[in-house]
């Protein structure tokens, strides 16, 4: 009996230091503060890999 409570006892220990209070992470952070802003950096984003892969065709058809 008093094993199972000292092992009880332990398991209750160990586990209060995950609960908090305060906020230990921004879950938030990944979310955009503004649609229209994610969407222009996505769309710059997909015009330079447009642009590098132009340049890519473009030069191996040049050498040619």
């Amino acid at each position: 009996m008093y094993e199972n409570v000292k092992h009880v006892a332990r398991m209750v220990a160990h586990g209060a230091g995950s609960l908090s209070i305060m906020k230990k992470r921004d879950y938030s952070r990944h979310i955009p503060m503004s649609p229209s802003k994610e969407a222009k950096a996505r769309w710059l984003n997909l015009g330079v890999r447009m642009h590098n892969s132009m340049n890519k065709v473009v030069g191996e058809f040049a050498k040619a």
